[in-house]
């Protein structure tokens, strides 16, 4: 049992933590690069960005989701020790860490596609519409505003996945 615990909070810091870099990274590096594109090109590229970050997050968040799960429920009966900045039990940062990370999911849904997501996505489609020959004009400025709202909304998933990083280290260090 000990060494399912020990190879669950390995994997399950990692992989946070790694999802939670690799969310940042498209913001803090991606981002700024696109916007420097002519706004059709800038779209479309946010999409392949976004669609490639579609494919490969979720695996990472199932992961260290899924590896905080079984911790809270192996770690219930454990007590921390005393030194552990005055924790009962890691069960509750664990349990915490297993919520907080998958929340990227309906907090994508529920904000990032009303307020910046879906308004991309239909000017990627517009732009594709243009390079077919039709005459379809996407606003630079339009483009500019989504791709900030877009960068700061990101962000927050970021600070969720990492939050769920650092509240699992914190617990496996409590043990």
């Amino acid at each position: 049992m000990a060494a399912y615990i020990t190879a669950a909070q390995i994997a399950g810091v990692t992989s946070a933590a790694c999802l939670s870099g690799l969310i940042a990274s498209v913001s803090f590096i991606a981002i700024p690069a696109i916007a420097l594109a002519p706004p059709e090109i800038a779209v479309r590229q946010w999409r392949k960005a976004y669609d490639k970050g579609k494919s490969c997050a979720p695996f990472f968040a199932i992961t260290s989701a899924a590896c905080f799960g079984y911790l809270a429920y192996a770690t219930r009966h454990v007590v921390a020790k005393p030194d552990a900045m005055g924790l009962k039990s890691p069960m509750a940062l664990y349990a915490v860490a297993a919520v907080a990370i998958p929340s990227i999911m309906p907090f994508t849904i529920a904000v990032m596609n009303p307020r910046a997501n879906l308004r991309l996505m239909a000017l990627a489609d517009q732009a594709e519409q243009k390079g077919k020959g039709k005459a379809v004009g996407v606003s630079e400025g339009e483009v500019q505003q989504l791709l900030r709202t877009w960068t700061g909304l990101n962000y927050v998933r970021a600070v969720a996945v990492g939050t769920g990083a650092v509240l699992g280290a914190v617990a496996a260090i409590s043990m």
